[in-house]
């Protein structure tokens, strides 16, 4: 009989604990909700933007499944831009870049708080809507990064040549 209560407990806190993450999986649904002040409100501000509760843009718009990119990284004091080139499963964008931590060639060259140009190799997740990303809302898309598999500074007269 206890091995058949510990059993029931264990289900009973399996319950609880699938209930309790599905809550985490009401991002908007469409890009069209994006543009629909009610549902944001809703789904990203915990139902009242007025108390700041933002969820975060992973858990409030949808992002894609974690993909491969190639691109130009350029950071500065209040920027984290990338340029990626095309791939299979999206065309060459411009993006907010959400890095962290930090890999060392980049938090190195932060310390002289100059714009530096990185050229980048990683995996992470694109937002799939269009919507204001990054310092100020300024850009169109973000790229979240899960890992880097190659960072390298360029040079200024490279970076340049584009």
């Amino acid at each position: 009989m206890p091995q058949s209560m510990a059993a029931r407990c264990w289900s009973l806190l399996l319950c609880l604990v699938a209930i309790g993450c599905s809550r985490g999986g009401t991002r908007l649904a469409a890009c069209e909700d994006v543009n629909n002040p009610k549902l944001v409100a809703e789904r990203c501000y915990d139902g009242d933007p007025g108390h700041r509760k933002y969820v975060g843009d992973q858990a409030c718009y949808p992002f894609s499944a974690p993909e491969r990119f190639v691109g130009t990284w350029r950071v500065a004091p209040g920027m984290s831009e990338v340029e990626t080139e095309e791939t299979p499963e999206a065309g060459p964008m411009k993006a907010w870049l959400e890095a962290g931590p930090l890999p060392p060639v980049v938090a190195a060259s932060m310390e002289r708080h100059r714009p530096r140009v990185f050229a980048v190799q990683l995996v992470g997740w694109r937002s799939i809507c269009k919507a204001h990303y990054g310092q100020g809302g300024a850009w169109p898309y973000k790229i979240v990064v899960d890992h880097f598999l190659n960072v390298h500074e360029l040079h200024a007269g490279k970076a340049r040549s584009g």
